[in-house]
């Protein structure tokens, strides 16, 4: 079974701890599952539940079906990176155990969203505390950035981004 078919159905039980609700593994909690990371679990964990409303008790937030990540591991990380913040303990390990390719495809997703700019300093941030190679995180910034097929195609000037 690889990685992107193992995240959670809904559980009563996570690691030895109850959720309140019955509700499905999400961000950090889903990460931790799905690439069966040793790590200390933050202190808060989160979770997608089946109403439509909000719960934050014995350690988890239980967000509506609305907030429900895609079941990949970019959905995932995308998911944790906004609603639960950094844990470098948590991403380091994953880092470790899925190289690569899981951030390359959450820069390539959406690299001109309105979250693009806070994902790349924390890739970026992300990159230089685990040891990732930075440069190869600012070559796929670069390419995704400034490739001026996009940016002609949309009526632009083709001449890149801000950012560089």
């Amino acid at each position: 079974m690889t990685i992107q078919n193992r995240f959670s159905r809904p559980v009563n039980v996570f690691r030895d701890q109850r959720l309140p609700v019955t509700a499905a593994p999400a961000g950090y909690a889903a990460l931790i599952d799905a690439c069966d990371l040793n790590v200390p679990l933050p202190r808060t964990l989160s979770a997608i539940g089946e109403r439509h409303r909000l719960v934050a008790q014995d350690g988890w937030r239980i967000y509506s079906p609305r907030y429900a990540p895609p079941p990949s591991l970019a959905g995932h990380l995308t998911f944790a990176l906004k609603h639960e913040g950094i844990d470098l303990a948590v991403l380091k390990r994953f880092y470790a155990a899925s190289g690569p390719a899981p951030v390359e495809a959450l820069v390539r997703a959406a690299p001109t969203g309105a979250y693009a700019l806070s994902r790349r300093g924390r890739t970026r941030e992300f990159a230089a505390l685990t040891g990732a190679e930075i440069a190869r995180i600012e070559t796929l910034y670069r390419e995704v950035f400034l490739d001026p097929e996009p940016v002609a195609a949309a009526g632009g000037s083709g001449q890149g981004s801000p950012l560089s």
